[in-house]
């Protein structure tokens, strides 16, 4: 349950620091060292957002469902935008350009499995950050290789439906697994470029991840580190980050500090750091600041007992 924890809190935590710093431009003299409050948005330091809500919509929907019912999941967020259900603040601040439309299609057709953005690019990464419940899920599971990509495909197909956005939040879970089964951030990462991809995913797809999966993507220059908010970009990003800093706060300040899409770079990259330094490594003042912790907390621990 711990390490479990570690990532979400880490996830929710980075968010809040992010979003509040969303769209600024790269600072890498003097980049924010505090979480921020009505900065970016109008609302107080350590209000997380959608990616945080969608976490919480899915583990509370299996909770109550005993499977994973994307159905189920997408009338939360919706009931989360009509009735700010799971909301950090008793208001929708923010929300992704991707999911906000996919959404809108859901709300006429009642079908999550058509939902998803067709689109290679153009695209923000927030298919990347809803996968942490099906990683916590594997890890307590034997989940075939098979089985774990048709649900990484449910779960994408939320607001994506395209292999770019399938591949990309394969790798992330990927990498998460072996952290969570206690690799090191290094050889997690060398796990991941070991596997065979090909068997699930075409070349072309395959070689646009090729900074991370063949390149060394922790000796790039910060220059050369995009800071749009795609799903190639924000995996490059966060990756970059965590194998170059050694704690939390070095982590989400070297992300902020990278500019552009620092909400969803946030979310990411503090989950990561979470469970790669552990809870304990947050700063005390931005989990007291985090907003609604305790719930955030008991929708995990209930997620945790009956999966």
């Amino acid at each position: 349950m711990s390490i479990f924890k570690d990532g979400l809190m880490g996830l929710a935590v980075g968010e809040a620091f992010g979003v509040q710093l969303d769209n600024e431009d790269m600072n890498l003299k003097s980049p924010v060292t505090e979480m921020e409050s009505f900065r970016a948005y109008d609302v107080e330091g350590g209000a997380y957002s959608d990616d945080t809500v969608s976490n919480l919509a899915i583990m509370d929907s299996f909770s109550h469902k005993r499977v994973f019912d994307m159905n189920d999941v997408c009338d939360r967020l919706c009931d989360w935008i009509n009735e700010n259900t799971y909301s950090s603040v008793g208001t929708l601040f923010d929300i992704s350009k991707t999911l906000r439309l996919s959404l809108m299609d859901y709300w006429n057709t009642h079908d999550a499995s058509i939902n998803g953005r067709m689109e290679d690019s153009k695209q923000d990464a927030s298919v990347l950050t809803r996968i942490y419940p099906l990683a916590i899920y594997s890890a307590n599971k034997k989940v075939s290789e098979e089985t774990l990509l048709t649900l990484v495909k449910e779960f994408s197909l939320i607001s994506h439906n395209n292999e770019m956005a399938f591949l990309g939040a394969f790798i992330y879970l990927k990498y998460i697994l072996y952290l969570l089964n206690g690799s090191d951030k290094k050889s997690a990462l060398a796990s991941v470029k070991r596997y065979n991809y090909k068997k699930f995913f075409s070349e072309n797809a395959i070689s646009k991840f090729d900074r991370i999966l063949k390149g060394n993507i922790k000796d790039l220059k910060i220059k050369d580190i995009k800071d749009d908010d795609g799903v190639v970009s924000i995996l490059e990003s966060s990756f970059w980050v965590v194998l170059n800093t050694d704690n939390f706060k070095d982590a989400l300040v070297s992300s902020s500090a990278i500019g552009g899409a620092n909400g969803v770079r946030g979310s990411v990259t503090g989950l990561l750091a979470g469970i790669i330094n552990s809870k304990k490594s947050i700063p005390k003042e931005w989990i007291n600041t985090l907003k609604r912790k305790d719930y955030i907390e008991k929708i995990l621990r209930i997620y945790v007992s009956v999966i």
